[in-house]
């Protein structure tokens, strides 16, 4: 079997629906050689709405100025907006808006706690142990009185604790932070890889990987349909529902034959009106009871266009019937409408979404290894910590720290060498001279 035309690369990276498109452009810019597998056509097509899912991005200083311009720019993104008042819970009695002048009276009139609007304040600043310290407190406190940093915990969270459990994810949404949506069109994910081929990434397209063999940590040989490549590192970036579909070997290996099963998987609803609704945000989540399971048509996250409204519910993954969704889809359509009875909504289930928006008991994922060897590394979407875009920028950047170690380990093994080959060479000419001087 040939191998690939281009040189051995310093990194591969397994990737769908963008996934890994951030990481690969960066090490490209670093030096990197890098290549990226692109399986979104052996996965199957989903629209841009499913590329997003249901979630924009809440900024943080936790993600790099790269990594912010990369999300405004990948796919394409034909607009990206702030949501002028932020992260937006739309309650039965009013919003509850996270970047407005009335944000504080907001959090106030409800009777959240001081210590829990302090920390929703740190949660995009602080390390993931330095929050589990300061959220030991925020355990003790009313639900009443702390629900919402429970939702901000729980809500975009890939594991599922119920609310009154949830500050026991590790996942916690920065409410205060400034908040960004973007419109993706069809063309957006080709448009992506263009971009990528243009900053020298080697992009193969449906590659069928058969095997990966890890010769050694600096070596390993990926077997494809198309042919060989060698590669010093690997990153594989699919869920373990995806790579079953398209990596059975490497299925195989990593997952020994099992893999994490859903509870929840978010599902996408389009909804219709009559009259069109003005004056609501590009994004809110639609909440109704805070004290019920924050699930089905109690908590809705919407993503607004000018035609219709996205709107994401966290259903039962084992339900899979049209009778279902067609029940879910009524039960939605009454809560919208007894919101805006004058609107006249209308709507339906539009589809299967990416599996990559599902939700795992924690049980489920707890063992998932982030390394098959020193220089083969797994970030899918069961490996992050929640099924939004900070998630996947945060673990991203986990994955780069990482290669900037395994790099690091590899260019002191280099400067090892060198310098033994310079010592022999000395020593060697120091020879040669003595032989001369005899």
């Amino acid at each position: 079997m040939a191998t690939t035309s281009l040189s051995r690369k310093d990194v591969v990276i397994a990737s769908a629906y963008g996934r890994g498109h951030w990481l690969a452009s960066h090490l490209s810019e670093q030096g990197w050689r890098v290549s990226l597998l692109d399986f979104t056509k052996a996965l199957g097509p989903y629209t841009p709405e499913d590329y997003e899912g249901p979630f924009g991005l809440l900024e943080t200083d936790l993600v790099s100025g790269s990594q912010k311009s990369h999300w405004s720019t990948e796919f394409g993104a034909s607009t990206v907006e702030q949501v002028q008042n932020g992260y937006t819970i739309w309650l039965k009695d009013g919003p509850l808006e996270g970047a407005s002048q009335l944000s504080t009276f907001h959090t106030q009139e409800r009777s959240l706690s001081l210590a829990v609007r302090n920390y929703l304040h740190m949660v995009g600043d602080l390390s993931d142990i330095r929050l589990k310290t300061e959220r030991t407190q925020l355990t003790k406190l009313p639900f009443e009185n702390s629900w919402l940093v429970r939702f901000m915990h729980q809500f975009h969270s890939n594991e599922y604790r119920d609310h009154v459990h949830a500050l026991d994810n590790d996942h916690a949404t920065p409410f205060f932070s400034r908040y960004y949506v973007r419109s993706l069109d069809a063309d957006s994910h080709k448009k992506s890889l263009q971009n990528l081929r243009a900053l020298n990434v080697e992009v193969i397209e449906d590659p069928e990987i058969l095997s990966a063999k890890v010769v050694s940590d600096e070596q390993i040989i990926l077997s494809a349909k198309h042919g060989e490549i060698e590669t010093r590192s690997f990153v594989w970036g699919l869920t373990s529902f995806e790579t079953e579909k398209v990596a059975k070997e490497f299925f195989k290996n990593y997952y020994s034959n099992s893999k994490p099963v859903a509870d929840w998987q978010w599902r996408k609803f389009i909804v219709s009106f009559k009259e069109q609704p003005s004056e609501v945000p590009q994004s809110f989540v639609l909440l109704g009871d805070p004290h019920l399971p924050w699930t089905h048509t109690n908590a809705v996250s919407v993503r607004t266009t000018d035609e219709y409204w996205i709107c994401w519910m966290k259903l039962p993954s084992h339900q899979n019937s049209s009778s279902y969704f067609d029940e879910q889809a009524k039960e939605l359509l009454s809560v919208i409408n007894g919101r805006l009875p004058w609107a006249e909504a209308t709507g339906r289930y539009s589809g299967d979404s990416s599996p990559a928006w599902q939700i795992y008991d924690h049980s489920e994922i707890k063992n998932l290894r982030e390394k098959i060897a020193k220089n083969v590394l797994v970030s899918g979407p069961e490996h992050w910590k929640g099924v939004d875009p900070l998630s996947k920028l945060l673990a991203y950047r986990g994955v780069l720290s990482s290669l900037e170690e395994i790099r690091r380990v590899w260019d002191a093994r280099q400067a090892k060498r060198e310098l033994k080959e310079a010592q022999l060479l000395q020593k060697q000419k120091a020879k040669d001279e003595r032989n001369r001087a005899e």
